[in-house]
């Protein structure tokens, strides 16, 4: 059974970004140290290879930056914090365009870091980040927001399109009662391993490399614009 589930709702595009946990984060495990775990993820969607990929990431004030920690990158990177914007630099990346290396025009930052002190309830905590290719205007990613909460008070999760999906030892099985648009595999870095075109089926099986038992995120998106965000231990 999936451990995590997280439904997103806004226009596709492949430059976007994630939080673990997103949603409601219950304060008592702010109070226990719990971090905020970001992946932006980029891709060079033109028709020519990027030389150079620049990310700037304005840090929200209801986090700490003095916990501020990469974890993970897809390729060589320089970072550096100016005030409460965190800039990730990609220079010499050469990033292949989509339509010649679909897998290789995709690229991610991974970093991690903690709620600052006094956070109270019903605080949301949010983020976006601006992606640059060479000299080209920005791209926005989606904004993501995570509420820190009362347990006991009780939320009622929205209703949403019902998503099934279980693992066998060829493939991650996913049923929608949504049509699907794309499904992203990826590994807990944010890595892209396969990206698979649904094309609006409601049936998909996401083949693995048989045996294998790595723990995986799945992203899938609807033309809706609904991503659901699963994941396999």
């Amino acid at each position: 059974a999936a451990s995590l589930e997280r439904v997103i709702t806004g226009s596709f595009d492949p430059n976007d970004k994630m939080v673990f946990p997103e949603g409601d984060l219950p304060h008592a495990e702010v109070l226990d140290g719990t971090r905020l775990d970001y992946v932006v993820r980029f891709q060079n969607t033109g028709n020519d290879v990027a030389l150079n990929v620049r990310i700037e990431d304005e840090i929200d004030p209801l986090l700490d930056l003095a916990t501020f920690e990469v974890v993970g990158a897809s390729h060589a990177w320089e970072a550096m914090i100016t005030g409460r914007s965190a800039v990730f630099r990609f220079d010499g990346i050469d990033l292949p365009d989509s339509s010649s290396d679909q897998l290789g025009s995709q690229g991610f930052v991974r970093y991690r870091i903690a709620p600052a002190a006094g956070v109270q309830v019903n605080d949301v905590i949010t983020n976006t980040a601006e992606i640059f290719f060479d000299h080209n205007p920005p791209v926005v990613t989606n904004t993501v927001s995570t509420t820190v909460t009362d347990i006991t008070t009780g939320m009622v999760p929205p209703e949403r399109p019902m998503l099934r999906t279980w693992r066998t030892d060829a493939s991650i099985v996913v049923r929608s009662t949504e049509p699907m648009f794309t499904i992203d595999l990826l590994d807990l870095s944010g890595r892209c391993i396969s990206r698979i075109d649904a094309n609006g089926r409601h049936g998909v099986d996401v083949p693995l490399e048989r045996g294998a038992r790595a723990p995986y995120l799945l992203v899938v998106r609807a033309p809706s614009g609904t991503r659901t965000v699963k994941s396999f231990p």
